[in-house]
C-alpha cells in the first residue's frame, strides 16, 4: 500500500514508491500458490501410489473374480457419491473461502444434507451389486457402500481454506494407511472383503477427524445468510447426477455405439483421467485464492486463474500429444495402438481440463453458480451426443473430434462471461 510520506521530492513519480513493494507482493503469492499446488498434488499421487500397490495384490491372490467384483462396486459407489456430493464439491469451497465467519455452520449444514442423500442412496449401493456385479459379490457390495460413503469427504472444505496439509493429513493419511494393512491381509488372508471393510473405516476416520477440525473453525455467526432453496438444491442435484451419468456412462455407450473403437477410447480415457487427477491440484489450489479475495478484486483474479489455466492446457497438450505413444506403449504393453490419435486425445485432454477449471475458479466466484450447473446439464447431453455422432461420422478420429468441439463450445461460453462481467455480481444469477 502506498503510504504518503514515502517520498518528499515533487518531481518524482509516485508510483516509483510501490514497484518494488508490488514486486515482492508478486512473488510472495507465486510462491504461495506454488506452495499450494504441490501440497494438492500429494493427494492424487497418494491415490496412484495406493492403487498401483493394491491392485496387483487383489488380482494375484483373488483372480479375475476378484478384481472384476471390487471394480464393479467402486464403480457403483463412485457414481453414488457424485450424487449424494450434492452441490458442496462445486460451491461449497467457493462459500469456505469468500465467508469465513460462516465456515463452521456451512460445514454443519453440508454434513447434515449429505448424510441424509447417503441414507437414501445406500439401498441402490447393496442391491446393484447384489443384482449385476459380474465378480465377488460380498466384495462388490461393501466396495460400492463403502465409497459411496466418500461422499461425506471434506476436500472441498480444505480447498476453500487453501490448506493442502490438512487435506493429506485428514482425508490421504487414513487412506493410505488403511491401503498398506489391506495389502498385507490380502496377502496374509483369504477375505477380500477385509479391503473395502478398511476403505469405509478409512472414510469414517476422515470424517471424524474433519469434524474435530471443524470446531476450531471460526464460528461468529451459527446460522448461514441465506440457504440454498429447494429449487436450487433440485437444479444442483440433477446436474451432479447428469454430470456422473455423462463421465461414467460414455465408455459403456461407446462400447455399444462403435464397439470397433471402444478399446482405443478407453486407453485414451485411462491415460487422460489419470493426468487429470493430478493436475486438478492447480485449480484446487488458485480456487481460495480467488473466492477470498475481496469482492472487488475476485472478478480481476478470476481472469488472471482463467488465463494460467489456459496456459497451462495448451502446455498439456503439447505434452500428452508427444508422448502417448510411449506412454500408451508402457501401460498397455502394445496391446492398444494411439500414435494416430495422439495429438486428438492430447487436444481433448487438454480441453477438458480447461472446462473443468473455468467452473471452478472463473464461473463459481464471480457469483455464476446457477449457470455452471446450467451448463453442466447442457454438457451431460451435449458432449456424449457429439462425441458419439463423432465416432458414426469419423471412426476413432471422429469420437475425439466430437468430444473436442463440445468442450471448445463450452469453454467458449464460459469465457464470454467470465471476460464479459462488468463486476462481481452485475451478472449474477445466485
Amino acid at each position: 500500500m502506498e503510504s504518503p510520506t514515502v517520498s518528499t521530492v515533487p518531481e518524482e513519480p509516485a508510483p516509483v514508491a510501490t514497484v518494488e513493494p508490488r514486486r515482492a507482493g508478486g512473488v510472495r503469492t507465486a510462491w504461495l500458490l506454488a506452495r499450494r499446488i504441490l501440497g494438492f498434488a500429494a493427494m492424487p499421487a497418494m491415490g496412484l501410489v495406493s492403487a498401483v500397490a493394491v491392485l496387483p495384490a487383489i488380482s494375484h491372490n483373488f483372480g479375475a473374480d476378484g478384481w472384476i467384483g471390487i471394480a464393479f462396486g467402486q464403480s457403483v459407489g463412485a457414481a453414488l457419491a457424485a450424487v449424494a456430493s450434492l452441490h458442496w464439491p462445486l460451491a461449497g469451497a467457493n462459500e469456505i473461502a469468500a465467508h469465513p465467519a460462516h465456515r463452521a455452520a456451512l460445514v454443519r449444514q453440508s454434513v447434515r444434507q449429505r448424510l441424509v442423500a447417503l441414507a437414501c442412496l445406500l439401498p441402490l449401493a447393496v442391491g446393484i451389486p447384489l443384482w449385476l456385479s459380474p465378480g465377488d459379490t460380498l466384495s462388490s457390495t461393501l466396495a460400492a457402500v463403502a465409497l459411496s460413503g466418500s461422499c461425506m469427504a471434506q476436500t472441498w472444505l480444505y480447498t476453500g481454506l487453501g490448506d493442502p496439509g490438512r487435506l493429506a493429513l485428514f482425508e490421504g493419511a487414513p487412506r493410505l494407511a488403511a491401503n498398506i494393512a489391506a495389502i498385507g491381509l490380502l496377502v496374509l488372508t483369504p477375505y477380500l472383503w477385509i479391503y473395502p471393510l478398511l476403505q469405509g473405516l478409512a472414510t469414517l476416520t476422515s470424517l471424524l477427524l474433519s469434524l474435530r477440525f471443524v470446531r476450531r473453525l471460526p464460528d461468529q455467526v451459527p446460522t448461514l445468510p441465506r440457504d440454498p432453496s429447494a429449487g436450487e438444491l433440485a437444479l444442483a442435484t440433477t446436474a451432479q447426477v447428469s454430470n456422473a451419468a455423462y463421465a461414467y456412462l460414455v465408455g459403456p455407450l461407446i462400447s455399444v455405439v462403435t464397439p470397433a473403437f471402444y478399446p482405443i477410447f478407453a486407453a485414451g480415457d485411462r491415460i487422460s483421467k489419470i493426468l487429470l487427477q493430478g493436475m486438478a491440484a492447480v485449480p484446487a489450489a488458485f480456487l481460495s485464492w480467488v473466492g477470498g479475495a475481496a469482492p472487488d478484486q475476485r472478478r480481476a483474479r478470476a481472469r488472471q486463474a482463467s488465463i494460467v489455466m489456459g496456459v497451462l492446457s495448451l502446455f498439456a497438450t503439447v505434452l500428452l500429444g508427444a508422448t502417448m505413444p510411449l506412454i500408451s506403449r508402457y501401460l498397455f504393453a502394445g496391446t492398444v495402438d494411439l500414435e494416430e490419435v495422439a495429438w486428438l486425445i492430447g487436444a481433448t485432454m487438454g480441453a477438458a481440463f480447461l472446462n473443468a477449471s473455468l467452473f471452478l475458479v472463473g464461473l463459481v466466484p464471480q457469483g455464476h453458480l446457477q449457470t455452471t450447473y446450467r451448463l453442466l446439464l447442457v454438457a451431460s447431453v451435449f458432449c456424449p451426443t457429439l462425441t458419439i455422432v463423432g465416432g458414426l461420422l469419423g471412426g476413432v478420429h471422429g469420437l475425439y473430434v466430437g468430444a473436442l468441439v463440445a468442450f471448445l463450445v463450452l469453454i467458449a461460453v464460459q469465457l464470454r462471461i467470465i471476460f464479459r462481467s462488468r463486476e462481481l455480481g452485475a451478472a449474477s444469477d445466485d
